[in-house]
Order: C-alpha cells, then structure tokens, then sequence
C-alpha cells in the first residue's frame, strides 16, 4: 500500500495588513512551518482539536470581535508551543472551521477572514503565556524600583505583575484585564483600576487604547 504524503506549504510571510499593526511574523520563520499531514485539508483538523477551537465559535452575533481575538491567541499559544509556524493555507483551513460553525451569527458583509488574519499580527501574549503565568513570576521577584519602599504589597505586587506582562509581550503595549487580575488578588476590579492610576501618577503606565464593554480591555505601555 502506498503512503501519500502531503507536501508542506511556504510562503513569503504576510505584509502588515495596516501601518497601526505590529508585526510579529519575525518571530515564526516560515522555514519551520508545520507540515500538513492528511488528516483533513490543509492538516488542521488536530490543530483545531488542540486548541478548542470550537470554544472560539459564536453562540450570539456581536461578539465576532472578542472570539477572534481568542482565537488568535489560542493559534499563536499552538505556534508558540510547538516552534513552528502555520502556513497561510493553515490560517485560512482554520479560519473557514470558525466560520462554517459562526455562519449564523456572521454578517454578510463583513470581512471576517481579514479581521481574524490582523488580530495573529496583533497577539502580544499567546495563549499559554497566560496572566497566571506573568503573576507567578511577579510573586518571586522583586517590585520594580519606583514601588520598592510602597507601604501597600499588594500594589508592589501589581507593579511587578506588569513588569512581567511587559516582558512577555516583548516591550510592547500590554492588556489589562481588570476582572481577571483581580481574581489574581482576590480583590474588586475597581481596586485594579485605583492601582492603575497610582501607576499612571508614577509614570510607570501610560494609556494607549481604551477598551470597552464586549471587546478587549484597555491597553498601556509600561515603563520603570
């Protein structure tokens, strides 16, 4: 019996869909992209598996924008996780998987495959490296030198916290998710928000996009 091997997809890497974005395809060479097997077309029927990508489908329309940023993150965590990059083809397998199943929530006229292609060049923390992840590391370091004599060790903590988010995403902006750090805490999130400012008064965070209800939280550039 004869064993069909598909043939691994290259191709030049995506230019910057928009002069706003940040390109992170430096850091996936398309000299390690995964090869596709001939589980399904294109070999992303494991990949999909993997990452629970049907936790990612609509249940209810207006929520295309947060779902394929999970997405995103979850095929960047993949990416990051087994050191290879996924093809175009691979993104587009994975992204029709998503749409067939989000086809009754979707909107005709919407770009959908577009949207979801911009938001792999704007993950800044992948699935994987989580804000679990960054706290872990905070609780074991030391706060940043600007909160090193702060009388309160929950706000040193915090600082340290987005020191490490800043880290991981490589000096970029980060994302502050103020009900899920506070769980972290286990405080309210309008204390996250109070912390937020005492770093802003330092000059340790600085707002570069404000989020808002059912999209991504707001975003700051940190500096010590």
């Amino acid at each position: 019996m004869k064993t069909v091997l598909a043939k691994s997809f290259k191709i030049e890497a995506l230019p910057a869909l928009s002069g706003d974005l940040h390109n992170e395809d430096k850091e996936y060479d398309e000299d390690n992209e995964v090869k596709e097997g001939n589980e399904d077309e294109d070999g992303v029927g494991g990949v999909w598996c993997e990452i629970n990508g049907q936790s990612c489908v609509l249940s209810k329309s207006g929520t295309s924008y947060k779902q394929l940023h999970t997405l995103a993150r979850k095929v960047r965590g993949f990416e990051k996780r087994s050191g290879k990059a996924l093809s175009f083809n691979q993104y587009q397998a994975l992204f029709r998987k998503w749409e067939s199943a989000s086809k009754p929530f979707l909107r005709s006229e919407n770009d959908y495959l577009s949207e979801f292609l911009a938001k792999l060049s704007l993950v800044k923390i992948p699935e994987g490296e989580t804000l679990e992840a960054a706290f872990r590391k905070a609780q074991g370091s030391q706060p940043p030198a600007k909160l090193q004599k702060y009388p309160v060790a929950d706000v040193r903590l915090f600082g340290s916290l987005c020191r490490e988010l800043h880290a991981m995403s490589k000096g970029q902006s980060i994302m502050l998710a103020q009900k899920s750090i506070a769980k972290l805490f286990n405080c309210t999130h309008q204390t996250v928000s109070i912390w937020i400012g005492v770093l802003k008064t330092l000059g340790m965070l600085e707002l570069v996009k404000r989020g808002s209800q059912g999209k991504p939280a707001s975003t700051y550039f940190y500096q010590e």
